[in-house]
């Protein structure tokens, strides 16, 4: 055998990975969520996809209106949670039963970012200094895990019926949207300190640093996300807890305190001064935790006088400019480049620097605070394809194709990478074409033409 195909052979003997919902053509090895001690991912979490939902009783939440009623439903929504049996051990693990109707979402673990091993953890957004109390420093981490039901499973087994070549409808078509009664619930952990609120926060192991050993984060918050038929205007509801001592039950999810709901962004509703509470009716808030999460005693927290922009609903890790639907609503394949996902203008101690006019503030509620429909695009102007506000849907899509650029991902290029982000995007037909390349030049020097 000459060495050219030698090469090509030693290629297809890579150890690959074959769990269920994974590509094949990926080494584990390159995996963040990679065990070198047990020489697999060793992690729990289903990626068995059902092609259909499996029957099932009615959820807690389904006769409950959102609207008039909303703590009912937050409540609702946890006992499915619950239900789950979901734990976190002395050890700092988190556990769930097997076979228990929750998945998660495909090739979050990979890159800098990735799903970190102990516990498929991975990093969100650092909190800005002040953001978590009014003394709070920057330098943070926030990791997270999040989960999805029988419904939003569906929906991922439709995009990742090849793992290794995920699909999307067309752009000239309707675009995705997951199953109605799609339920997700995220986790947030955080190694801050100083916050009173999460004294007695039960605790878990992360490998957040390759280069040191797996690190302790507290529980912050829980995040959870429905996709409801009431909800007419953006099709989903979004909610938010924190845990809040001291521990009382099981220290756990008994702890859970409703941070607020929403089911709308109230398009153009806004106040002339930035750090004032606008007449929001789409966001329902817990007025107890003024004070707690945002300013209580006017002029006390002014880099934070809300939980998201002017009275609408975020949680303390999440960016106050923005709010939980504002946010989801901008995911999408390949992102809006103007846009992004949030405004990035500058708060410090005492508010916007500079101050914003009222005609910035109108423009960012105009841009940013719209009602879309699941499976539109905010800004229909720039070509994309909507992701029915599945933030860990554009994650995996992108760590794909930068697996893909950077010749972990092997074999023909994933479709999708091809209107990738321009760091990510990939056009060549195979993700490994330099590395065939170099094969191709080793060829010419094992086997020079004959004369």
């Amino acid at each position: 055998m000459n060495g050219f195909f030698a090469k090509l052979v030693l290629l297809a003997a890579l150890p690959l990975a074959a769990q269920a919902g994974t590509c094949s053509r990926f080494d584990a090895k390159n995996s963040t969520a990679y065990d070198p001690a047990a020489k697999k991912i060793t992690l729990p979490w289903r990626t068995d996809y059902p092609a259909s939902v499996p029957s099932h009783p009615p959820y807690s939440w389904e006769s409950i209106s959102f609207k008039t009623s909303w703590r009912r439903y937050t409540d609702a929504v946890l006992k499915d949670v619950r239900d789950s049996g979901i734990s976190i051990n002395s050890a700092g693990k988190i556990r769930m039963p097997a076979g228990s109707p929750w998945w998660i979402a495909p090739w979050m673990d990979y890159g800098s970012n990735g799903r970190e091993r102990v516990n498929g953890l991975t990093k969100e957004r650092s909190p800005d200094p002040l953001d978590l109390s009014p003394t709070s420093p920057g330098g943070f981490d926030v990791w997270a895990i999040g989960w999805y039901n029988s419904e939003g499973a569906v929906g991922l087994g439709k995009v990742f019926a090849d793992p290794c070549d995920p699909v999307l409808p067309a752009r000239d078509a309707p675009g995705l949207k997951f199953p109605d009664k799609t339920v997700s619930f995220k986790m947030l952990f955080s190694n801050a300190t100083g916050l009173d609120y999460l004294d007695g926060a039960p605790t878990v192991l992360a490998k957040i640093d390759k280069n040191s050993r797996a690190k302790r984060l507290k529980l912050l918050q829980v995040d959870i996300a429905i996709r409801d038929p009431d909800a007419d205007e953006t099709d989903w509801v979004m909610g938010t807890f924190i845990w809040k001592g001291p521990a009382r039950g099981d220290g756990f999810l008994d702890n859970l305190v409703p941070v607020g709901l929403m089911w709308g962004n109230d398009p153009n509703v806004h106040d002339a001064n930035w750090g004032a509470w606008a007449p929001i009716k789409q966001s329902r808030i817990n007025k107890d935790l003024a004070g707690v999460l945002w300013q209580g005693t006017p002029g006390s927290w002014l880099h934070r006088p809300f939980p998201g922009f002017q009275g609408r609903l975020n949680g303390p890790a999440d960016n106050m400019r923005s709010s939980c639907l504002s946010c989801h609503a901008l995911a999408q394949w390949p992102r809006n480049p103007t846009l992004s996902i949030v405004p990035t203008y500058p708060v410090g101690p005492n508010g916007p620097q500079p101050p914003l006019s009222e005609a910035d503030i109108e423009k960012n509620v105009s841009d940013y605070f719209r009602n879309t429909r699941g499976g539109d695009l905010v800004d229909p102007t720039f070509p994309a394809r909507p992701l029915d506000y599945s933030l860990q849907l554009e994650a995996g899509l992108t760590r794909m194709c930068q697996a893909c650029k950077e010749g972990k991902l092997l074999g023909p290029t994933p479709k999708l990478c091809n209107e990738a982000p321009t760091r990510y995007r990939v056009t060549a037909p195979a993700c490994d074409l330099p590395l065939l390349r170099r094969v191709f030049m080793n060829r010419i020097e094992d086997d020079p033409p004959r004369q």
